[in-house]
């Protein structure tokens, strides 16, 4: 016998769940029992053995949970915060600024007119400015204050017409960013003296009273006799460290060395001193050399030891766009996007006791210049990827290929996939098993094999599902893959892309932070030194986390005894025999139950609404689970001794394991808890319900419970109304008739010719449009992985002499047209003069092509939708553009669409119309001035003609079913759709009696505030089962 470990490596197996994995053996009944044509012999047997053993070994793995709660271990973060000082405390006695400003606009001296300000511990200013009868001190209008949030006390005014008063007004606008108290002196101090006292003191260590200046030279604005109780200016040490248990809010400005707040790369090599290492910050124009002991809270172990801006051997190479960075053998290698170029430089000063370059950079070989994909030493915006097996890995930017090089910077190959590198622009380029790893800023991530052809793609998991995906690592040794977005970490088995979980980076006070990149230092155990390079606000750190395998475990011993594969396997030169094959059934089974006897807990999570999983933890079993480790073998789990040893009895004693295994399954995985009921009470004013799925819910609809206490109901204005539970299941229908051969539908055609009306070629749009049912106008579309839905303003329909580019055809063609929504954002349209919401002026249907298409024959009818000859529309002009034959180089969000439409509809020359299709590509060139036709818009113009469209109304009384289904459209057949609706609008209007003069009011988006009476018309939406009608009599309900 071995130790089940030695067994667990031999057969490559890992300790690799997470909460996420569903536990399945590797292999199921028909691979573990013997096929109808297999033979009975020990070859065959040995076969399901090894399947079974493997399966056992599955079961192992899954005996450990990743620990969910992440980070293992965060130390701290590395960068300037203060690390001790002293609180602004001040106390003024005496405090007149009433007394003050009155004497002074008196005598017309205006100077000694009373204000002050105050900086709290962030250096945020604050002013307050004493007024009478809007005089005020000139220091406080000619700039000699500094900047920041001012307060003006008027003193002519009832509010703050004395001393005390004034007092107080200050008080008020300071309270909210210092601790402020004011009273009358003899009311906490005794004696005669009544004048006003303010106290004032910083929350946190810092700040600063009028500059820092002494109260001496600036007691007489504020007080008629200048008394101080405190004058404690704050003061803060700032210094450069790992802070460890410090809000990432502290973080300042590094001024040692203010490269550090804006890096790009960072590159780890060994330090000269033990326990210490040397960290290269590039920034675009800088290399700075940190000399770290980065686990230590000194600031004597954090030494920046030398910076450069240069290179060269007169240091006349100026680094101008330093974009990253890779250390290998006392080398680190730094590419620059501006230069085109790529640099060796060797830092044997930093990283080993040479006396000769000590603490200096040396460059040893530059290539560069500006070149094309075949120019093996030239580029186009270069990156350094990461040295690897000996060469170093750069992704020509502007040429789409990855050029390789030795150590010493000699061409070795260059790998070329433009179409790839175009189409999925990377956030991180890794190599690993010679393989690439290929990550997208939208967090999918490929492997590809070392001649760039994909094998696999992933899309990881983000918090938000927009999150912008910056930089992954590998520990291999450890079998993570951790990858950053600017607000999160996530951690994954590497092997099998499992998700583990993310870092809880607001527990450990990391805030307001956009991650920048990863790396991570080897330091020689199984912890995994992992850098975070982080902004906050326009401030660099340095997050360092150790991060380590932590399992939760959940059996009680993992080094007990089992047979080995070749201990159970029959001898292929022994004697077929029941005997001979019991041994085998034996030792098979005892393992299992051996793993069985050392089950202790199981992973409890609770399954949460949005579908997610929270970890409850590690728990015992309860009984039930318990009863299904008391197992004991029968009769069937062996041969007998007068069976004849045939297949069906080999399968029977396979399958007992097989079937025991299954338990063990069950024993393994999640114990998953539902989530709770909830209670939403609907108000009047509100505008919509969305009604989730259950989670893991196949069936894909909302589902009531229906318990006596437990029913599931809406409530509205105080009443309940009651869901009714749904019918009970139909009774079984009859067998259906076969359904006829499927119909093969054809290519759609360019109407009147055999020509495939659609490109074959695939074209980029520069946005993706969702189609939409026939007769509406709400769309959904795609912008930057968001979802828009906006209302499209109708223009009706329009006919336009085309020109096909696929066929050159000349037609005139119909299209129901829509104008883009505009939109008014001010950020990104500051004029406010309403540009389109994406870069397409006008959508619609080529009504032509699909009635051409829908009517070729009978039995296709069924073939194409309206939805499948949706177009794009853009008009431009030549003015300022560049136009190759009237079709636009570049797409931009159009601000003129509607009145570069009508230029083109009036024939003037410079202006052109193009459409395109679903894909993207170019369909057709609109014929300027093609044709005269009356036109609702352009009337008598040239271009085309519209049909005005219409908004159908009905009365309450005539709404049903089918009508609220037809304004709520047949969402589920749009693709990707987010299932709610947007903009639907319902108008309620409320009437005395039956005359038209007795209107009283319409109101939008909800229930009129009137009792519900039989002269009321109103309209209501009851959610429900699909089967619910709606009922005319509005008292039913």
């Amino acid at each position: 016998m071995i130790k089940i470990s030695t067994e667990f490596d031999k057969l490559d197996y890992t300790f690799n769940r997470s909460l996420s994995t569903v536990v399945t053996l590797p292999y199921d009944k028909d691979d573990v029992l013997l096929g109808v044509n297999e033979l009975v012999n020990g070859y065959n047997f040995n076969s399901c053995v090894e399947k079974l053993q493997s399966n056992l070994m599955y079961l192992y793995s899954v005996s450990k949970l990743a620990d969910p709660n992440l980070p293992t271990q965060y130390e701290g973060f590395i960068g300037t915060a203060t690390d001790s000082g002293k609180y602004l405390d001040i106390g003024i006695a005496n405090f007149t600024p009433y007394t003050q400003g009155v004497a002074a606009y008196d005598i017309k001296d205006y100077s000694e007119m009373p204000y002050f300000y105050v900086a709290d511990s962030d250096n945020n200013g604050y002013n307050i400015v004493f007024s009478y009868k809007g005089a005020v001190n000139p220091d406080t209008t000619d700039g000699t204050i500094p900047s920041g949030t001012t307060t003006t006390i008027e003193l002519d005014t009832a509010q703050y017409g004395g001393d005390y008063l004034a007092v107080y007004g200050a008080r008020q606008a300071l309270s909210a960013y210092f601790a402020v108290y004011t009273y009358e002196y003899n009311e906490i101090h005794g004696g005669l003296n009544s004048k006003p006292v303010m106290e004032l003191s910083s929350f946190n260590i810092g700040g600063t009273f009028f500059g820092d200046a002494d109260y001496s030279t600036i007691g007489s604005l504020l007080s008629d006799e200048p008394y101080t109780i405190d004058y404690q200016q704050g003061s803060t040490v700032q210094l450069f460290k790992l802070f460890k248990n410090t809000n990432t809010q502290d973080l300042h400005e590094t001024i040692i060395d203010k490269n550090f707040n804006n890096l790009k790369s960072i590159s780890v090599g060994p330090g000269t001193l033990s326990g210490y290492n040397c960290v290269f910050c590039c920034s675009p124009d800088h290399i700075s050399a940190l000399s770290a002991n980065t686990t230590s809270t000194l600031s004597a172990d954090y030494t920046f030891t030398n910076v450069t801006s240069s290179i060269g051997i007169n240091n006349e190479l100026d680094f101008q766009e330093i974009n990253a960075s890779a250390y290998a053998k006392n080398t680190l290698y730094v590419s620059d996007s501006t230069n085109n170029s790529v640099y060796k430089i060797n830092v044997n000063g930093f990283t080993r006791d040479d006396n000769i370059r000590n603490n200096n950079f040396y460059e040893t070989e530059i290539i560069g210049g500006l070149g094309g994909v075949r120019d093996n030493y030239s580029f186009n915006n270069p990156k350094i990827l990461q040295y690897h097996n000996d060469e170093l890995y750069v992704l020509d930017q502007g040429n789409n290929c990855i050029k390789i090089y030795d150590q010493d910077l000699g061409f070795v190959r260059n790998l070329r996939k433009s179409a790839f590198t175009k189409n999925n622009p990377p956030a991180a380029i890794k190599m690993y098993d010679n393989n690439f790893y290929w990550l997208t800023t939208t967090g999918i991530l490929f492997i590809l094999d070392n001649d760039l052809t994909p094998l696999k793609s992933t899309k990881l998991y983000n918090d938000s599902n927009s999150e912008e995906f910056t930089d992954f690592i590998v520990a291999k040794d450890n079998n993570n893959l951790y990858v950053s977005t600017r607000e999160n970490i996530y951690k994954y088995f590497f092997n099998n892309l499992e998700f583990i979980g993310r870092f809880n980076l607001s527990d450990n006070n990391i805030d307001n932070t956009a991650i920048e990149f990863l790396t991570q230092i080897d330091v020689g155990d199984d912890t995994n030194r992992i850098y975070a390079y982080a902004k906050r606000n326009a401030f660099g750190t340095l997050l360092v986390f150790n991060e380590k395998n932590a399992f939760e475990t959940l059996l009680s011993n993992y080094t007990f005894d089992i047979y080995s594969l070749d201990e159970i396997k029959v001898d292929k030169n022994e004697f077929v025999s029941n005997f001979s094959y019991n041994k085998s059934i034996i030792k098979l089974l005892s393992n299992n139950l051996q793993l069985s006897n050392y089950i202790s807990n199981t992973v409890s999570v609770t399954l949460l609404r949005d579908g997610g999983l929270q970890f409850d933890g590690i728990t015992y079993f309860n009984d039930s689970d318990l009863a299904l480790l008391n197992y004991d073998p029968t009769l069937d789990n062996y041969i007998g001794t007068n069976e004849i040893f045939s297949r069906t009895v080999a399968n029977r004693v396979l399958n007992k394991i097989y079937e025991y295994q299954l338990l063990l399954v069950k024993l393994f995985s999640n114990q998953v808890t539902p989530p709770q009921q909830q209670v939403n009470i609907l108000s009047p004013g509100l505008r919509g319900l969305m009604l989730e799925d259950f989670p893991g819910n196949a069936n894909g609809y909302y589902r009531l419970e229906q318990g006596k206490t437990n029913r599931d109901a809406i409530l509205l204005e105080d009443n309940v109304l009651q869901q009714k539970p749904p019918p009970p299941p139909p009774e079984p229908e009859p067998e259906p008739e076969p359904e006829p051969e499927d119909v093969v539908c054809p290519a759609a055609k360019t109407p009147n010719t055999d020509d495939d009306m659609f490109s074959q070629i695939g074209c980029s749009t520069p946005l993706s449009l969702l189609s939409f049912p026939e007769g509406y106008n709400e769309m959904y579309f795609l912008v930057d992985n968001d979802y828009y839905g906006g209302e499209f303003d109708p223009i009706g329909s329009k006919i336009y002499k085309t020109i096909n580019q696929n066929n050159k055809q000349t037609l005139n063609v119909e299209f129901n047209m829509y104008q883009v929504p505009l939109t008014t954002d001010l950020a990104n349209d500051p004029k406010n003069v309403g540009k389109n919401i994406g870069p397409w002026d006008y959508l619609g249907i080529d009504k032509t092509s699909y009635n051409y298409n829908k009517n070729v024959t009978g039995e296709l009818n069924n073939c194409f939708l309206e939805r499948d000859f949706l177009v794009y529309f853009k008009f431009e002009t030549i003015v300022g553009s560049q136009f190759q034959d009237g079709e636009p180089e570049s797409f931009f969000n159009n601000a003129n669409a509607r009145i570069f439409r009508q230029k083109f509809e009036e024939g003037d020359p410079n202006y052109y119309g193009n459409v395109y299709d679903i894909n993207g590509c170019h369909l057709y060139k609109l014929v300027n001035g093609g044709q005269k036709v009356n036109n609702t818009d352009q009337k008598g113009k040239e271009g085309g003609v519209t049909t005005p469209k219409t908004t159908e109304k009905k009365p309450c009384s005539e709404v049903d079913l089918a009508f609220i289904r037809t304004l709520l459209k047949d969402y589920y057949s749009v693709s990707q759709s987010k299932r709610y609706f947007n903009s639907i609008r319902f108008i309620d209007t409320i009437h005395t009696g039956t005359a038209a003069s007795t209107l009283i009011k319409s109101y939008e988006y909800g229930y009129t505030i009137a009792t519900r009476e039989d002269q009321f018309n109103e309209c209501y939406i009851i959610p429900g089962d699909v089967e619910l009608k709606i009922k005319e009599d509005d008292k039913s309900w």
